[in-house]
């Protein structure tokens, strides 16, 4: 009877422990999703952006693939100029996820656990509001937030062919502290097509399934995913996103020697669902403060200006 009794009590330790590693399994496996089960408000985000040794600005370009008038743009370009700052008065915002800053996912508020994590790796792509509103994100009044802007360079330099290179990209929170990290910026920027027989010269289409499109996806410093440099990449998936991680990534065009060439940029910000801060007890500290950007642009030979990382400040003034 005893060893009968010790045999089924080894048994039983052996179906304990089991359970128990079972148990620890489930609970470090990551589904890596949303740490942030509801809409962020952010009020007043404005994205001030300058540009400096033979660049100038202009905000006021058309949708894309429209045209740009010959007289305004072509012959005179009357409306460029040092610096421009739009602002997208208020937004809330639902956390998405990216991995090549065109293809959105998100996951629906009531598929997360207590901790933030996803019940099960569910995802709706996301094009348009109405997929987020669908989701049961119903104050969300917009996806991401689109900068639109064209640059004109002009590389005085017979020799050598330049760089347009981003030389800030630094995100100021109104208040005394800001701890999360789930920002992301992606610049998409392409450049124009020859000028057309009226002479307007053409904007590039800049989506996911344009060609000669450079993008680059920048995260603050020590940002980190739930998965290790990874992203929603389908409805039921994670993949591979790659992050800027050094100055030849803040190059976003080329410009030949001795010429004048125009760039569409198209700055997108999100809040990336899958970023370990991104999570309502981080927010709700955040949201009775206004966050801005500052963007800069700088031609030069190389990449000594560049920067591949958003800085973060904050100020009380």
């Amino acid at each position: 009877m005893k060893k009968t009794n010790m045999k089924t009590r080894k048994r039983l330790a052996g179906a304990v422990s089991m359970l128990l590693i079972s148990s620890m399994m489930l609970g470090t496996a990551t589904y890596a999703w949303f740490t942030m089960n509801d809409e962020v408000s952010v009020t007043g985000m404005s994205m001030k952006t300058t540009v400096e040794s033979n660049l100038l600005i202009d905000d006021v370009a058309p949708c894309h693939g429209g045209t740009w008038s010959a007289g305004s743009y072509a012959t005179n370009d009357s409306t460029f100029r040092s610096s421009t700052t739009q602002t997208i008065a208020a937004a809330t915002l639902a956390p998405l996820s990216t991995t090549n800053g065109y293809n959105f996912f998100a996951t629906s508020p009531t598929n997360v656990m207590g901790d933030g994590d996803a019940i099960s790796e569910a995802y709706t792509a996301i094009t348009q509001l109405s997929d987020l509103t669908g989701l049961g994100y119903t104050s969300a009044d917009h996806t991401w937030l689109d900068y639109h802007f064209v640059l004109k360079a002009v590389n005085t330099d017979s020799a050598n062919t330049k760089n347009i290179n981003l030389s800030q990209l630094k995100m100021t929170f109104s208040k005394a502290t800001d701890s999360e990290k789930a920002w992301r910026v992606a610049i998409h920027s392409k450049k124009f097509a020859t000028a057309t027989v009226d002479g307007a010269k053409t904007l590039p289409d800049i989506d996911a399934s344009a060609t000669g499109v450079t993008t680059h996806i920048y995260a603050p410093a020590s940002a980190t995913n739930f998965e290790a440099n990874k992203a929603v990449t389908s409805t039921s998936a994670t993949g591979a996103v790659t992050y800027a991680s050094s100055a030849s990534d803040a190059t976003i065009g080329t410009v030949a020697a001795g010429a004048t060439e125009y760039y569409e940029v198209v700055v997108r910000v999100w809040l990336e669902g899958e970023d370990k801060t991104c999570n309502v007890n981080t927010f709700q500290t955040l949201v009775d403060g206004t966050w801005s950007f500052e963007t800069k642009f700088k031609l030069e030979a190389g990449t000594a200006s560049g920067v591949y990382q958003i800085t973060q400040d904050v100020t009380t003034t």
